[in-house]
């Protein structure tokens, strides 16, 4: 059943309290219904209908029908918010451990020795890849990021040599044109340097360093089955920050 604080529901007029009594005792019915047809059953107006619906704590009708269909519950919602900090702790955490010094000033060493770096992602990885780029190029090396998947799979190997540096950033690793261009620049003698969140094989075997951070998953999303990117986002931004040394 829909519920109103006391302290709106007594800043509400006569009309008002009528209208809201009516929709908190037909709270199934209103998902299907306009604000017209509301005001038409409670004997009122779209005006004092939608009037009621904001002074009640609502945005507009839309979340009225939306909680009207999924009822608010505090505890249950605050034990979701708390699900999704330990989430993001967690990842956060295991992330940072899973890096070590020695790994991040190899990686330094290559980039600032490099001729060129490429860094290749696809997705919504290459937002992180796009970051990545520009915090470098502000630093003044000499880096390109490539997002085109058709450029991996066709046209990579043309760019790569031995004075190259190619980071690959990637959550799940399920674009094999990575892994392609992977293993054409492993051929073609560059240092090819993997990020991931999951631990990737194959990737694994084509990268000189892998660095793969954490994933967790929590109950209410599993439905979804998207991965999350903060732990890629924190490689990237720690590679970033070492690159200042």
């Amino acid at each position: 059943m829909l519920k109103v604080s006391q302290v709106l529901y007594d800043n509400l007029t006569p009309s008002e309290t009528d209208v809201w009594n009516w929709i908190a005792a037909h709270d199934q019915e209103i998902a299907k219904m306009s604000i017209t047809k509301i005001a038409e059953k409670s004997f009122s107006s779209p005006s004092t209908v939608s009037r009621t619906i904001r002074k009640c704590g609502f945005s507009g009708i839309g979340e009225l029908k939306y909680r009207a269909q999924s009822p608010h519950d505090p505890k249950k919602e605050g034990k979701i918010m708390n699900e999704i900090f330990l989430h993001h702790i967690q990842e956060c955490q295991r992330t940072v451990e899973a890096l070590d010094a020695e790994t991040l000033l190899r990686i330094v060493h290559h980039i600032k020795f490099a001729e060129h770096t490429y860094i290749l992602a696809s997705g919504l990885a290459a937002n992180i890849g796009r970051e990545l780029e520009t915090r470098l190029m502000l630093l003044k090396y000499p880096i390109n990021l490539i997002d085109n998947r058709l450029i991996m799979a066709n046209r990579i190997q043309e760019l790569f040599d031995k004075n190259h540096v190619v980071i690959i950033l990637s959550a799940k690793n399920t674009t094999p044109e990575l892994t392609i261009a992977a293993r054409h620049a492993r051929d073609k003698g560059a240092i090819v340097i993997s990020c991931c969140c999951i631990d990737a094989m194959e990737l694994k075997q084509c990268s000189d360093i892998f660095l793969c951070g954490s994933h967790n998953k929590i109950s209410h999303t599993q439905e979804t089955n998207v991965m999350s990117y903060l732990p890629l986002q924190i490689i990237a931004q720690t590679i970033a920050d070492y690159m200042k040394l």
